[in-house]
């Protein structure tokens, strides 16, 4: 699965730990090869969450964006909500309209085309057969893509499912120039997929910034403990954080409630993550009560942080 990748790894190559972020939590992790485009894992990765998470929306950056993406989340009932660089070119190259261009004049915002609605409605058995297969899990997204796309002429079905799709981009492209609260909660969720993708590469330093293992077993292993630990991370962090925000909600103090809130629960700087470790069954749980004590005694301290 090792390719070369210079986004990655500059004249190096090894594979990518490719995760779905929900409210900070890696609900679900793969690996893939450096030189496979990160689109064609989205609806993979969403589609198989088995978490109690319900996931409605998903977010990402430019490279979670394809030809079809759109579409395909769309149809799974999920709602597509990337962050666009250069957004003023793309929607001016992209909107699509169902009336003829003319009807268009007087708006700000035009439609660049007229939306083939016939090849839809010829393609449309095909499109289903297809959404079939990916719900019954008969192939992956990644496959599909790959097979539409290596043709060098573009066949009927994919123009049809490419139609579709940016039907779809359109009416979120028109939302996201419209809607501040839209744009906010994609950055917000952008945000937080960084800031796990740092304390995953905190984890990683100590194995020299590798996955270990020679096999696709002993890497999905490797990638799953690194997963693991930062779960255990983020969990001990979120319980502090409950309780000071429990007990400053019963001293009514409104603007320590207001940092603490502003605190994320991934952060490793309290963390030791080199040294010795000893795994063994310990009788008393920790105390997160007393942990909370002695950080109220510092309350300032919090504020500070926040």
């Amino acid at each position: 699965m090792a390719r070369y990748s210079k986004k990655y790894f500059g004249t190096k190559k090894g594979v990518v730990s490719y995760s779905l972020i929900a409210n900070h939590l890696p609900v679900v992790t793969k690996i893939i090869g450096a030189n496979e485009h990160e689109s064609h894992h989205v609806l993979d990765l969403v589609y198989n969450n088995e978490s109690d998470l319900d996931i409605k929306a998903i977010s990402g950056d430019m490279h979670s964006i394809n030809r079809v993406n759109f579409f395909f989340l769309r149809m799974f009932n999920y709602d597509f909500m990337p962050r666009f660089t250069k957004f003023n070119i793309r929607a001016e190259n992209n909107l699509v309209g169902f009336k003829k261009l003319s009807s268009y004049s007087k708006y700000l915002i035009k439609p660049i085309k007229k939306t083939k609605i016939d090849n839809i409605i010829k393609e449309w058995d095909n499109g289903l057969r297809i959404l079939a297969s990916l719900a019954l899990k008969e192939t992956t997204q990644s496959v599909i893509i790959s097979k539409l796309s290596s043709c060098r002429k573009i066949n009927p079905t994919l123009k049809a499912l490419i139609e579709f799709n940016n039907i779809i981009m359109s009416v979120y492209m028109l939302k996201y120039i419209d809607d501040s609260k839209i744009r906010q909660s994609v950055y917000r969720a952008l945000n937080r997929g960084e800031s796990f993708h740092q304390i995953r590469s905190a984890i990683l330093k100590i194995s020299g910034r590798k996955l270990q293992g020679k096999t696709d077993l002993e890497l999905e292993v490797s990638n799953q403990c690194n997963r693991l630990l930062a779960c255990c991370i983020i969990y001990y962090n979120t319980a502090i954080l409950s309780e000071l925000l429990e007990r400053a909600e019963q001293l009514g103090n409104k603007k320590l409630c207001k940092g603490i809130k502003r605190l994320s629960p991934v952060a490793w700087q309290h963390i030791n993550m080199i040294g010795k470790f000893e795994f063994f069954v310990k009788k008393e749980s920790l105390n997160i009560g007393e942990i909370a004590n002695d950080l109220m005694e510092n309350s300032e301290d919090i504020l500070v942080a926040a």
